[in-house]
């Protein structure tokens, strides 16, 4: 008789160990894609290879989705397969 209660503990123990551990990795899942998101949106300065100019032209035909630091400018990217120098 006793020994019937205590599996039902036991299985309840194994139950709450299991639910904790699957919250902690839920957790730390979140917080990981929250901190790459926040990543992604920090990152609004142009890239290395853009340029902050007011309209895009030949040498950087591509808009790009970064932001430049000052206003009414856009970042410029070059183009597929041009090298600028």
């Amino acid at each position: 008789m006793f020994r019937a209660k205590r599996q039902g503990i036991e299985l309840s123990m194994n139950a709450i160990i299991i639910m904790a551990l699957g919250l902690i990795i839920l957790i730390i899942g979140a917080y990981m894609i929250i901190k790459s998101v926040g990543q992604a949106n920090g990152a609004t300065n142009c890239p290395k290879d853009g340029h902050c100019q007011a309209t895009c032209d030949d040498t950087y035909p591509m808009r790009s989705p970064y932001s430049c630091s000052t206003a009414g400018d856009i970042c410029c990217v070059p183009g597929f397969g041009i090298n600028v120098t």
